[in-house]
């Protein structure tokens, strides 16, 4: 018997793990360090929409890829799962008290406390400010020397998360301050071996290989520092029901009726401010390096905005369909992280031609779910013309996750990356400087190179 006849699945009990590569584990790790979107790929075509990785220093991992699989997996109740660490160096920059590590009622109760400030309303009532900062932050990039969008976009995102939990404007000096102390402290070298030790826990007892512990280690000092004071200072000061998300985190309470401690508030923001640093960015800057391949789309885009008029307003600008097309596409396309919704099952789950069993740690890729055939036509082809009358559910577009753990700064990353794109389309020449490909960058996937481009004022007509 061959060995594709012993892992298809009408051969396999459908209680075992699904079958996957007999690649040595060290291999499967390589891959997964190199982003190598035609690997997965790969995987998915020889083994079908639901497979086994198992990657060396790791334990196995069942990845969904597709829409259906991808829709049950999000439908899991609390009861039907707990968190999965993808990978033990996210508690480099985050602890086990933080939001994406708790399960159940705690962490709904943390969305609570979430929910009013990152609703789709509250977000929408900032949308001038956040706009007016985005718009002066684009009118002052260098006109001449090439721009790395991907840091700019850390540092923009990073002010607009601290303007928010801290409250007052996003460029007032203390949250400016606070800002470039986290964009500090989580700046990454981008290194093969930095990458490597995100995903090999032996590695990050070496500190100089942990890019969130080990790199620029005094300013990550400092910036704890400043937010424990901060926090301190507020919960003396009274926090209000009405105030911004730290208030709201000092008057949260734990399922036992427990308060959140200094420590546990100061969690919960470092949690919001990584992911929230991150992910904009690298939707913005693939969705340029998606463009700038494929420019009369990007002329297009072009002419939709400047159809606004000189000085649109915020809710014009973010609600131009080929606008949102194309951040769809680009999400679609270059997800910020390959996998999302790590969980360990707590009782059996039937994918099919698979029941998953209790213990079985399972994962939704948005790569792959992204390209389905079955879902998308020619699907490797960047059309942002596919969602101009389409609004595509979760489990058919998962980079945000779904279900119980979709991302509750959902919204504000929506905004933010419509309104940055626009912004850089409407004011900018953009033209590429280099080759750029797709590679991990701490816990998120970003342009190689920081994604630099020059970026003229634009010559009006």
């Amino acid at each position: 018997m061959t060995g594709a006849e012993d892992r298809s699945p009408r051969s396999r009990p459908r209680h075992l793990l699904p079958p996957g590569p007999r690649l040595p584990g060290i291999i499967q790790l390589l891959c997964e360090t190199g982003v190598n979107w035609r690997y997965l790929q790969l995987l998915r075509r020889r083994f079908g929409p639901v497979f086994t990785m198992t990657a060396a220093f790791h334990e196995p991992v069942v990845v969904v890829s597709s829409p259906e699989t991808a829709r049950r997996v999000f439908a899991l109740t609390r009861d039907d799962f707990t968190h999965a660490n993808a990978t033990s160096s996210l508690e480099g920059a985050m602890d086990g008290r933080s939001i994406f590590f708790i399960d159940r009622a705690d962490h709904q109760a943390i969305r609570r406390a979430l929910a009013v400030p990152f609703s789709r309303r509250h977000v929408a009532g900032d949308a001038a400010p956040l706009h007016d900062l985005i718009r002066r932050a684009v009118a002052k990039l260098p006109e001449r020397g090439p721009v790395a969008l991907v840091p700019f976009g850390e540092r923009l995102a990073t002010c607009v998360v601290v303007a928010l939990i801290f409250g007052g404007a996003a460029d007032d000096p203390r949250n400016e301050a606070l800002a470039d102390l986290a964009v500090a402290g989580l700046e990454r070298s981008g290194s093969f071996l930095e990458r490597l030790s995100v995903l090999v826990p032996p590695l990050q007892r070496l500190a100089w290989l942990n890019p969130y512990k080990a790199r620029h280690a005094d300013e990550a000092g400092r910036f704890a520092t400043v937010i424990a004071e901060r926090v301190a200072a507020r919960r003396a000061e009274g926090p209000s029901a009405d105030g911004p998300v730290l208030d709201r985190l000092l008057l949260a309470r734990w399922s036992d009726g427990r308060p959140l401690d200094d420590e546990e508030v100061a969690s919960q923001i470092l949690a919001l401010i990584v992911a929230g640093n991150e992910t904009t960015a690298s939707v913005v800057a693939f969705a340029v390096r998606w463009l700038l391949m494929n420019r009369p789309i990007l002329e297009a885009l072009r002419d939709a905005l400047d159809a606004l008029g000189p000085e649109p307003s915020a809710d014009a600008l973010a609600a131009v369909p080929l606008l949102q097309a194309v951040c769809a596409e680009t999400l679609r396309l270059s997800p910020p992280t390959w996998s999302v919704e790590n969980r360990r099952l707590r009782r059996p789950l039937d994918l099919g031609d698979h029941v998953l069993p209790a213990g079985t740690r399972v994962t939704v890729s948005p790569v792959l779910v992204g390209r389905d055939a079955g879902l998308y036509r020619d699907p490797e082809r960047f059309d942002p013309s596919r969602f101009l009358a389409l609004s595509p559910p979760p489990h058919e577009q998962p980079a945000f996750g779904g279900g119980l753990r979709l991302c509750p700064g959902l919204w504000l990353a929506t905004l933010e990356m419509r309104l940055l794109l626009a912004e850089l389309v409407r004011q900018r020449d953009l033209t590429p400087v280099r080759r750029t490909r797709p590679m991990r960058a701490g816990l998120v996937v970003v342009p190689s190179h920081g994604m630099p481009v020059r970026a003229r004022p634009r010559v009006r007509a």
